[in-house]
């Protein structure tokens, strides 16, 4: 059977059965009597006694205020997290557009350092630098163009190109001059 007692059952009283008219009544406890409740006068107690409180009362008067500082603390902290989260926003949002093109920027130099690689012979290509940074691995490229240092060889000269008179051909003017003296067309005179 279950002890506890039913709702709305009356639930029974401590002391029931005694008489209450025969108790005395309650007394208030004399100072310095020895009685469980504080004494109003701390005087009254010992010296040990209120050397005891007085250092509980101290004690627990820095644990108030160290209470109320840590909150201060935490408070202040919270704030200045809330407003460092703002500002860090604020960053986001306005240097968001430069990264969007720092990286367009950076997609096209590794296209034109792709460009400038292929246009070199394979035994040239493994000269070129491994750099972590794209451009800097473009600006050596480059630099080693104007150098010359990745530049094919020249092919060897040839006349086969050349436009100019052969030796002892005659120019213009002395063809006329010949083609007057001796009565001749200067066409003839090649």
């Amino acid at each position: 059977m279950n002890d506890e007692p039913q709702a709305g059952a009356p639930s029974p009283q401590v002391g029931a059965g005694i008489d209450q008219a025969s108790l005395p009544p309650p007394q208030k406890p004399q100072p310095g009597s020895g009685a469980s409740s504080p004494p109003d006068d701390l005087t009254a107690l010992p010296t040990w006694a209120q050397d005891l409180i007085r250092d509980l009362r101290a004690e627990n008067a820095q644990h108030r205020k160290a209470k109320q500082q840590a909150e201060q603390a935490a408070q202040a902290a919270a704030t200045a997290a809330a407003k460092e989260q703002g500002r860090w926003r604020e960053l986001a949002e306005q240097y968001e557009p430069k990264a969007k093109r720092a990286e367009q920027l950076e997609q096209f130099i590794h296209q034109l350092l792709e460009k400038e690689l292929q246009g070199l012979p394979e035994r040239l290509r493994t000269l070129v630098p491994a750099f972590d940074d794209p451009l800097q691995r473009l600006q050596w490229v480059q630099a080693a163009r104007q150098a010359g240092v990745l530049a094919p060889p020249a092919p060897p000269q040839t006349d086969a190109d050349r436009r100019s008179a052969p030796p002892g051909a005659l120019s213009e003017e002395r063809r006329r001059e010949l083609a007057a003296i001796y009565g001749v067309n200067p066409e003839f005179l090649r």
